[in-house]
């Protein structure tokens, strides 16, 4: 599959199918205005960092999608941990050249809406973090290269 364009075809809801949330007329609630819900702020770890022209690339791991922007030298990685339980990943970056690379990551779980990750480190082309349960982490590695023929 190559999507063209990220799309949710139920963007309002009252309870939790929709990107943002509100009671609706008609419910035994007075209406709201929207607010954004949960799945607003997963489907924000996809659509704010995976940018048009970005390729899908083999991330060898059914939680992560991985895509390469190879002219704006931007690898995203975007790891979902659905179990109960913390999660060690790591990602090997061996394919690229990262001498020059620069990491940041934002997180969404219970707890977290698009929260800027720290204390992340590339040692020897391998990222090695621990997720949180029932969290989407998207890492984005800046300034990536991929080796010359």
């Amino acid at each position: 599959m190559r999507p063209a364009a990220w799309i949710y075809w139920q963007a309002v809801d009252g309870a939790q199918w929709g990107l943002l949330t509100n009671s609706m007329e008609g419910s035994t609630v007075a209406p709201s205005e929207p607010e954004m819900g949960e799945k607003y702020w997963v489907m924000a770890n996809y659509s704010r960092f995976i940018r048009p022209g970005s390729v899908f690339i083999n991330a060898d791991d059914k939680h992560s999608l991985a895509a390469l922007d190879a002219a704006g030298h931007t690898l995203t990685i975007v790891t979902t941990n659905w179990d109960d339980h913390d999660e060690e990943f790591s990602y090997d970056l061996s394919r690229f050249d990262t001498s020059q690379a620069r990491i940041t990551a934002y997180r969404t779980s219970p707890a977290d809406e698009l929260t800027p990750v720290s204390n992340l480190t590339l040692t020897d082309a391998h990222l090695d973090s621990v997720l949180p349960k029932k969290s989407v982490t998207t890492f984005v590695i800046a300034e990536i290269r991929t080796p010359a023929p």
